[in-house]
């Protein structure tokens, strides 16, 4: 583990400019000689180069890069109106001025940042008046985990199991807090039970069913993985997912078809295409699998429609209530 560490410290020193890279990647989990990495980086070819750097030190070491999230995979675009000149009443910008001439300056929106120490510093006085109360517990281990303290939010989610053993919500965002801490192990055991007393839950189903393909049960995880997938999880680390349990199952049929639908959702249209095409070649090509991937293929080599002008993001409402129907562990 100290060489892997080592080595991401290296690596990443390269990227530590941050007027033109985002690059925070830290150890998640080791298994034998398989590594997980998680964090975030800007885009893929920051991931590229950190784990060809790796894998450059460390060529015996398998890296897990599932868990590591692309800023620019998903980026919102938008226009924002940036003042270019103005008007003034006087020969001085600091007179009034009159009126002003914008243009639209194409921007991303890559990542939202929020302070959430307040709403810590709330929970944390709610505590106080009422230790033994389950749902603030919760709620202060919603907050830490989203502010990167897994540890404190894993001491405090399991004080709030305490009061509320049998929460459902508790229990599958305990599951979540030890996945993404590395210990696998025991995000299943809570997961599991988040399951048997809610097992509709999309969410749960879902990193279950990451959990037990960390756990080299790639069976157990494609069975969860296609009922995420039957439950219409927006998640396109799920078609990830049933892509490596497929090819760890050698069916390199819905392997490709999957790791195709993965890449058409990140928008990596030449990627998807490499895939959907090798995974063509080992259907019959009257199965409706074919046709499929067929329209697929046709769907992406269609001209690009340019939109006729972006639209301003919507805003966001602050973090979730750890009570009522938005009590979710904000991700």
């Amino acid at each position: 583990m100290e060489r892997v560490l080592l080595a991401l410290d290296e690596v990443t020193r390269g990227y530590g400019d941050m007027r033109i890279h985002y690059c925070r990647l830290d150890f998640a989990a080791l298994d034998g000689d398989r590594c997980a990495l998680a964090g975030v980086v800007l885009d893929e070819g920051t991931l590229r180069g950190v784990t060809a750097g790796l894998s450059g030190r460390l060529p015996e070491v398998d890296f897990d890069i599932s868990r590591v999230r692309i800023l620019r995979a998903n980026a919102t675009q938008a226009v924002v109106a940036a003042n270019l000149t103005g008007l003034y009443a006087a020969s001085s910008f600091l007179a009034e001025q009159v009126s002003q001439l914008l243009n639209g300056c194409p921007v991303e929106m890559l990542m939202e940042e929020r302070n959430l120490e307040p709403v810590m510093a709330r929970f944390r006085d709610d505590l106080k008046k009422n230790p033994s109360d389950a749902n603030t517990l919760y709620g202060l281990a919603v907050v830490q985990a989203k502010m990167g303290q897994l540890q404190e939010a894993a001491n405090t989610i399991t004080a709030a199991l305490r009061y509320a053993p049998e929460d459902p919500d508790i229990m599958r965002d305990a599951g979540i807090i030890a996945f993404e801490a590395g210990k696998n192990a025991e995000a299943i055991q809570y997961l599991r039970g988040a399951y048997q007393r809610s097992e509709g839950d999309p969410e749960t189903v879902l990193y279950l069913g990451r959990a037990y393909e960390q756990a080299g049960d790639y069976i157990t995880a494609l069975e969860l993985y296609k009922k995420a997938l039957a439950a219409n999880v927006a998640d396109d680390q799920l078609y990830y997912g049933l892509a490596t349990s497929y090819g760890q199952l050698n069916n390199p049929g819905e392997s490709h078809y999957y790791f195709g639908t993965f890449f058409k959702k990140k928008s990596k249209k030449d990627s998807a295409l490499f895939h959907y095409r090798a995974a063509l070649n080992l259907f019959p090509p009257d199965s409706e699998r074919a046709r499929e991937i067929k329209q697929e293929i046709e769907n992406l080599q269609k001209p690009a429609v340019k939109p006729e002008s972006a639209q301003a993001p919507q805003g966001r409402q602050g973090p979730p209530s750890p009570t009522g129907p938005n009590r979710r562990f904000p991700r």
